[in-house]
């Protein structure tokens, strides 16, 4: 007999009457022109958005205009929200020089679930909280109606592309070479400056600097690799008058572009112990006599210093000015969390008298992570960035703005090695180094901290030096130990649910500096509460504990949501209780019906067919948008309402604004969502991702809403990184000319007297997607995309049309896409889309719900003799 379970979460979930089993996903903001659901069931979002329910809401769609009937339900039952992007210690800590290998901790996922079998008496009311406080009553708080509302986002262009991970298919790759000796490459001279102003031939009208400029964005727009190159250099100069100064060579090339490139440090170190070498150390490694005579016994990572990236940021027009966001931002509500400025880490150092309370300085948050470069070698590029957080956010995480700190190529790093060089540049950096600030036209002093960092957790296992996330002690934010757990074939090391102190021991600074001091002095080998030694990241400024971020993308959906789905349609479980496999087909059908508005850059794919493809994005859209109406009705009452839990705390937790009854509301919903996760699904799946969602309160209370620190961002940046590599000798000195080159572009641009022509050339190359043809602005922010065609409105609109506006037109002209900042609005008479919908709307009339479609948009004018494009005043409407 199927025992059933109490979840007494106060959800309200209402029940949803499905039609045909089609669906939309929309993005509702009251008050506005929004999407929401053409059909039965929606994901909809409200004012609190403290619940998470499946809505069923009758649609009565006309051409124009029309009025919903939708299902009332109790304010204090308010639907989902959605919503989607998506700190330090002053003083200077310091730390000491050790390099310690990890220990990874290899365990077997796999086996079944506990049954399900508790009482009534196991309902989670009364947990305790991380304020002493408990779940009891806990609920959202609905005075403000417009408490987190914000525009769903598919977070701009730099959170769209998570398609990086595509290594290339090669045997082998080359590291021999004398480039290998530890020296910098050239830095600025004035002498390309001079060469780049020359015209091409006599009577030329592009000068060198404009011709190299665009043939570098070409080729690195297009990939192509250096025997292209090449030969597109020669195919240049063949079509050139003679004589002229056209490069040729790639030497010639590499030459043009190394004058202007930041200078690059290589560093060698022993290949049997990790020790950095010194340019003395040409015969044997002083630490264990390794021979590293020959280039089998050493390997190299690149620096490029951080100090010299900050100055040319600074030398660009308008890069100062920006940095200012943080005191000219406008905030939805003041005392909410908004960004990382509202985080607890940052208003330390804001406060009067502090380091970031004055204008010129910047705080940075670093990132690495290994990606493959080769499908048949198991070395991988570890890249370390650094972006400033004083930006804004949509110009933080350009590939233009970012500091590009290393490159190491090999296993994992070790991190007393990688880290080491950098600590003299930090350090520099902490002490304040002049630049030309090119907005304030003087020279300034910049000091820079290092206030938090972001990334996977293998990664973050490594910058830290603490042992894996699958090991005792692997959580880097309390310290709960776990336990090992069996699985039948084998043990798991896993993290129950702690009844009497969910979110804790909680690690602080101090006590890990204090462990690895103990465990380096003491040269023990065994790590303390998980701490194998010290890190350089201490050095940095950094606060160990609450300046560590938990990324989302990869704890929450390529983590819990993955294993989730895993669980449900994995053939493996279909006799467990939470399985879904018998229910796989109708779920896809419903899945692939959906037709999301453009703001989500993937359109929903089969369950079924391409699970085991899925990207980031895609698992992302699942939890934002489809699997509450996917999974409604299907999926048991009792697991769909737990999986609830989960959905509405990510959602409101990743909001642009975040207050702190919002907080403590998720922090009980994931409290409840971990302490049935267990017995629902079994303890052997209670993983390190699974615990660590009871620490992303406290992350965000820390460091801002979980899109801030989100590695979506690098994800792309790492593509686009291995797209520079296009042959199998010195990968990372590929990656490390042409990115050096790149970042250049910005200054070229700005000191080199560069045609109108060739810049609109360099701009269209450097743009990730087509950007729309605007016909006319509108508004600022609002344009017309496509034609304007004269037309006559339909009868019955004409008086609709002159109550709207005040006057009887003279002329109306029809438009069928309309530009809304980053947002592409289609009309349902552009027939060129069939497979996404971003043309139903809901609005607001005198208090009234209604829901109609975008026909078509509206040109009218008081004119009679204009052309289409003329400037008389006018009205648009929908």
């Amino acid at each position: 007999m199927d025992k059933q379970v109490e979840i007494n979460a106060s959800l309200g979930v209402r029940t949803a009457e499905l039609e045909d089993d089609e669906f939309t996903v929309s993005e509702i903001q009251p008050g506005q022109v929004d999407f929401v659901s053409t059909r039965e069931v929606e994901v909809e979002h409200d004012a609190h958005g403290s619940t998470t329910t499946a809505t069923s809401t009758s649609l009565q769609i006309t051409q124009y205009i029309g009025q919903a009937t939708n299902k009332q339900f109790e304010p204090s039952q308010p639907s989902l929200t959605t919503h989607l992007k998506p700190e330090l210690n002053e003083d200077k800590m310091g730390t000491q020089n050790l390099s310690s290998e990890l220990e990874c901790i290899h365990t077997v996922e796999q086996g079944s679930s506990n049954n399900l079998n508790f009482s009534e008496s196991d309902h989670f009311m009364g947990l305790p909280l991380s304020d002493g406080s408990s779940t009891d009553g806990i609920k959202r708080d609905l005075d403000d109606d417009n408490l987190h509302l914000a525009n769903i986002k598919e977070v701009g262009g730099i959170y769209e592309s998570d398609d990086w991970c595509d290594p290339l298919s090669v045997e082998e790759f080359d590291l021999e070479d004398d480039w290998f000796d530890c020296k910098e490459s050239p830095s600025i001279h004035d002498e390309a400056e001079d060469e780049g102003s020359k015209p091409l031939y006599e009577g030329a009208p592009l000068t060198l600097a404009e011709s190299m400029l665009m043939i570098l964005m070409f080729s690195s727009s297009h990939s192509i690799t250096g025997v292209a190159l090449v030969d597109l250099l020669v195919l240049i100069s063949m079509h050139c008058q003679k004589p002229n100064i056209c490069k040729t060579t790639l030497h010639m090339f590499n030459k043009f572009y190394g004058t202007l490139k930041n200078p690059l440090k290589f560093h060698k170190f022993c290949n049997f112990c990790n020790y950095l070498l010194s340019s003395s150390d040409n015969v044997r490694c002083p630490v264990c006599s390794s021979d590293v005579s020959e280039n089998s016994g050493i390997s190299y990572f690149i620096e490029i210093p951080i100090v010299n990236q900050i100055c040319t940021l600074m030398k660009r027009q308008g890069f100062y000015n920006d940095l200012q966001h943080r005191f000219n931002r406008k905030k939805k509500n003041s005392d909410n969390i908004e960004d990382i400025y509202d985080g607890e880490q940052y208003k330390r150092l804001f406060a009067p008298g502090k380091l970031l309370h004055e204008p010129r300085n910047i705080s940075l948050m670093w990132y690495t992570d290994g990606c493959p470069i080769f499908k048949s070698s198991k070395v991988s590029l570890w890249p370390l960035f650094f972006s400033i957080n004083e930006l804004p956010h949509k110009r933080r995480f350009l590939k233009e703005n970012l500091i590009y700190a290393g490159l190491w190529l090999g296993s994992k790093p070790a991190v007393g090695t990688f880290l080491k060089p950098f600590l003299a540049s930090i350090k520099e950096l902490q002490d304040g180094v002049e630049v030309y600030a090119q907005d304030k036209k003087e020279i300034i002093i910049v000091k820079a901290v290092v206030l938090c960092g972001t990334c996977d957790l293998p990664a973050r296992a490594v910058m830290l030096n603490m042992v894996q996330f699958n090991g005792a002690f692997g959580c880097s934010h309390c310290l709960q130990k776990g336990c090992s757990t069996s699985t039948g074939k084998g043990s798991v090391w896993t993290y129950p649910f702690c009844m009497t102190n969910p979110l804790g021991p909680k690690r602080s600074h101090e006590k890990m500096l204090s462990d690895a001091m103990k465990v380096h002095t003491m040269q023990m080998k065994k790590p303390i509460n998980g701490i194998k030694g010290p890190t350089f990241l201490s050095s940095f400024g950094m606060n160990l504990a609450d300046g560590m971020a938990i990324d989302y993308m990869h704890t929450v959906l390529l983590g819990v949501s993955k294993k989730l789905l895993h669980l449900w349609f994995d053939t493996s479980h279909s006799k467990e209780l939470f399985s879904l496999t018998k229910l796989l087909d109708n779920i896809d059908m419903r899945l692939t019906k959906i037709k999301p508005p453009h703001f989500i850059s993937r359109i929903p794919r089969s369950i079924k067919d391409h699970l085991g493809y899925w990207k980031a994005s895609e698992y992302r859209a699942w939890l934002f948008y489809y699997s509450l109406p996917a999974l409604k009705g299907l999926m048991n009452d009792i697991f769909f309402e737990h999986y609830a839990l989960l959905v509405e705390a990510v959602v409101i937790l990743n909001s642009d604004s975040i207050s702190v009854n919002d907080i403590k509301y998720c922090e009980s919903l994931l409290i409840q969502f971990c302490y049935l996760f267990g017995t629902l699904y079994g303890d052997r799946y209670c993983l390190s991702v699974v615990h660590g969602l009871l620490h992303l309160p406290g992350v965000v209370r820390n460091l801002g809403p979980l899109w801030v620190y989100s590695c979506f961002a690098y994800e792309d940046i790492n593509g686009k990184l291995l797209h520079m590599v296009q042959g199998t000798k010195k990968p990372h000195l590929q990656i490390a000319n042409n990115l050096c080159s790149l970042l250049k572009v910005p200054e070229l641009l700005q000191n080199v007297s560069v045609g109108a022509d060739t810049l609109k050339y360099v701009k269209k190359l450097s743009l990730k997607k087509k950007p729309a043809s605007r016909t006319e602005v509108i508004d600022g922010f609002i344009s017309v995309v496509g034609r304007l065609l004269q037309c006559n409105p339909e009868s019955d609109l004409l008086p609709l049309i002159v109550e709207c506006i005040g006057y009887k037109p003279q002329l109306f002209y029809k438009f069928l896409r309309l530009q809304l900042n980053d947002m592409l609005l289609y009309s349902s008479d552009y027939k060129l889309v069939t497979k996404r919908n971003s043309y139903t709307v809901r609005y607001l009339k005198e208090g009234v719900t209604f829901f109609g479609q975008i026909k078509y948009f509206l040109k009218c004018t008081k004119c009679c003799s204009c052309s289409a494009k003329c400037m008389c005043s006018s009205n648009y409407l929908l």
